[in-house]
């Protein structure tokens, strides 16, 4: 049997079933998933903006830059990474 929760726009018909645990659960972890891919996206954007500004400034030609610069690419391990910066 359907649960009728409304009579076409006249008015509610009666009190909305309770969520079940598993459903409780379920959205739960549906807002913890939610948040930590916020969380993520933020520090993705974060790394992005630092890094361009630090590619901006060793351009710029500031010493200490072009020095912190030059030992991350020197730290790069993995072909992929040395690949993206034509190294």
């Amino acid at each position: 049997m359907a649960v009728k929760f409304s009579d076409g726009g006249k008015g509610f018909l009666g009190r909305a079933p309770r969520p079940t645990p598993e459903q409780l659960a379920a959205r739960k972890q549906d807002a913890a998933a939610s948040k930590a891919a916020q969380l993520r996206k933020q520090q993705t954007r974060q790394k992005i903006v630092l890094g361009g500004a630090l590619v901006a400034m060793a351009e710029a030609g500031d010493p200490e830059a072009q020095r912190l610069r030059d030992r991350i690419m020197a730290s790069l391990t993995r072909e992929a990474d040395r690949k993206a910066f034509g190294m």
